[in-house]
């Protein structure tokens, strides 16, 4: 009987474990949504900035904090030939074409580059 019992509590114990996983599972899946909503929400915010900086067609470079590409819009691909395999990639090259073409060198004075917006727009003669 004594082994009766010990398998009637044993299963006890399982019962609630099982209630208390369950529990906690639709927990998990309720955040796994609001997550999942607030990623949809920043994707649609930044799409929406991207169009906003592309249709603007001021060459706009994004670094991180190693000065490497991070994104850029249209107008910056013809100004300094860059590609979109070049994301991720050190600046290197632009920094040898921006100083060939005359171009202030701004990377090595950027002292805390989280986000390093460096706009480089055409003049047309005037000064």
């Amino acid at each position: 009987m004594s082994v009766n019992a010990d398998f009637q509590s044993t299963n006890e114990e399982l019962e609630t474990s099982k209630e208390e996983l369950q529990s906690l599972n639709e927990e998990l899946t309720a955040l796994n949504c609001r997550l999942q909503e607030a990623v949809e929400q920043q994707r649609d915010t930044s799409n929406d900035l991207q169009n906003i900086l592309n249709s603007t067609d001021v060459a706009t470079l994004f670094l991180d904090a190693n000065l490497n590409i991070r994104f850029f819009t249209s107008a910056a691909k013809s100004l300094f030939n860059i590609i979109s395999s070049d994301v991720g990639r050190p600046n290197q090259r632009l920094r040898r074409q921006t100083r060939s073409s005359g171009c202030p060198s701004a990377w090595e004075r950027v002292s805390r580059p989280l986000f390093l917006s460096l706009t480089m727009t055409r003049l047309s003669g005037k000064r």
